[in-house]
C-alpha cells in the first residue's frame, strides 16, 4: 500500500499517456486543439499570478525583478492560443515535436527510476531501462522527423503515446509486486528475529517454583 502512495504519479502519468495516445488516434485536430487551449489557460494562469505578484511587492524589490514582464508575455501567448490557435499551426508544422520532447522528458525520468531501483537493490531495476530505451527512440523519431505528412506522424505518436503508457503500467504492477515480496520477506525476518528474541529472553528466566 505504501509503494501506491509513493508511486502515485507514474500511475496517473502511465494512464494520462495511455488516453492522450487514445484521443490522438480518434481525434488529432480536436485533440491538438485541446492542448493549445489548456496550453493557454495555464499561460493565463501564469500571467495572473506573475502580475499579482509583481503589484503586491514592494516597489523597490518589483524593480529588481521581470514579474510584470513575464505576465504581459504569459498574457500575450495565452490569448494567442485561445483566440487564434491557428496561428501555432502555422509556426509549428506539427505539434508532434512537441510529443517528441515528452517521450524524451519520459525516458529520462525513467533513468532515473531505475537508478533509484538499483540502488535500493530491487531485482527489476532493468525494467525501466527497458522502458526508457523504448521512450528515448521513439521521443527521438518523432521529435526530428516532424516534417512527415500530418497523419503518419500522429498516428506514430499516438501509437508512441499507448505503448509508453502501456509499459508504465506493466512496469508499475511488476515492480509493485516485486516491492510487495521484499517487504513480505522483512516482515518475516522480523517476526523469526522477533521470535527468537522472545525464545531467548524466555530460556534466561529462572525457573519458577
Amino acid at each position: 500500500m505504501k509503494y501506491l502512495k509513493d508511486h502515485l504519479r507514474e500511475l496517473l502519468a502511465a494512464l494520462f499517456l495511455i488516453a492522450a495516445g487514445v484521443l490522438l488516434l480518434l481525434d488529432p485536430e480536436r485533440f491538438t486543439a485541446v492542448v493549445i487551449a489548456v496550453i493557454g489557460v495555464l499561460l493565463l494562469i501564469v500571467a495572473i499570478l506573475s502580475a499579482v505578484r509583481y503589484f503586491r511587492a514592494p516597489a523597490a524589490e518589483a524593480a529588481k525583478g521581470q514579474e510584470l514582464f513575464i505576465a504581459l508575455i504569459a498574457l500575450c501567448l495565452g490569448a494567442v492560443c485561445l483566440i487564434k490557435p491557428s496561428i501555432w499551426e502555422s509556426v509549428f508544422p506539427s505539434l508532434a515535436v512537441l510529443y517528441g520532447i515528452l517521450l524524451i522528458f519520459i525516458a529520462l525520468a525513467r533513468i532515473q527510476s531505475a537508478v533509484n531501483m538499483l540502488r535500493l537493490k530491487l531485482s527489476l531495476w532493468y525494467l525501466p531501462c527497458i522502458g526508457a530505451a523504448v521512450a528515448l527512440a521513439l521521443g527521438l523519431i518523432v521529435a526530428l522527423f516532424p516534417d512527415m505528412s500530418l497523419m503518419p506522424i500522429w498516428v506514430f505518436t499516438g501509437i508512441s503515446l499507448i505503448v509508453n503508457g502501456l509499459l508504465a503500467l506493466v512496469f508499475f504492477f511488476l515492480i509493485y509486486s516485486d516491492a510487495r515480496k521484499a517487504a513480505a520477506a522483512e516482515a518475516r525476518k522480523a517476526a523469526a528475529i522477533a521470535a527468537a528474541q522472545e525464545a531467548l529472553a524466555a530460556s534466561d528466566r529462572p525457573p519458577q517454583a
